[in-house]
């Protein structure tokens, strides 16, 4: 994520520079007519963005416990409504809705990060995941009734719950996916 802002910062000031200087031609040219005809000078080609940069391990821990910490905190907030049997729909709808709004956002940060290459694959494994679970929790949040809610099943994130204990350990984050949160 911290590479795809420097990224994008980089080809916004390349994009201003390349239209101030444009702009700055064509006032001199009109504010200085000549009275010789000048030859045309060749059009430059514009630089290219600088490519995206793989994080650095320590980025990639300060990115994926972010993602984690807000996933988790809510998913918290959600499971304890959802395993309540409370009956209080509203109150799961709007839990379920917080959930899949955080989950979808940190499944989509996971999916656009240039993560160090012995993450990516477990990486790949909890984003997966995540925007499977957020599909879920978006039924949750519009289902009509408390049945219609509880009839959704999540499906087994095993794969992901062991990728996810193998991106701590590599990056140094604790096991438990609530500490320092």
């Amino acid at each position: 994520m911290l590479t795809v802002r420097t990224a994008r910062s980089a080809t916004a000031a390349l994009l201003v520079l390349a239209l101030a200087g444009c702009s700055a031609q064509t006032f001199r040219a009109q504010s200085a007519p000549s009275s010789s005809p000048k030859a045309a000078s060749p059009t430059s080609t514009p630089t290219p963005p600088p490519a995206p940069q793989e994080m650095t391990m320590e980025q990639a821990a300060a990115v994926y416990g972010s993602g984690a910490c807000r996933v988790n905190t809510v998913g918290k907030t959600f499971n304890d409504v959802w395993q309540s049997g409370s009956g209080d729909l509203d109150r799961l709808r709007q839990a379920a809705a917080v959930s899949r709004d955080a989950t979808s956002a940190t499944a989509t940060e996971l999916d656009r990060g240039m993560w160090p290459a012995e993450l990516q694959a477990d990486i790949a494994l909890v984003r997966d995941a995540d925007f499977a679970q957020a599909a879920i929790l978006a039924q949750i949040a519009a289902a009509p009734t408390w049945d219609a809610a509880m009839a959704n099943e999540f499906p087994a994130q095993d794969d992901a719950g062991a990728a996810s204990q193998r991106i701590r350990s590599r990056l140094g984050l604790p096991a438990d996916p609530y500490a320092p949160c």
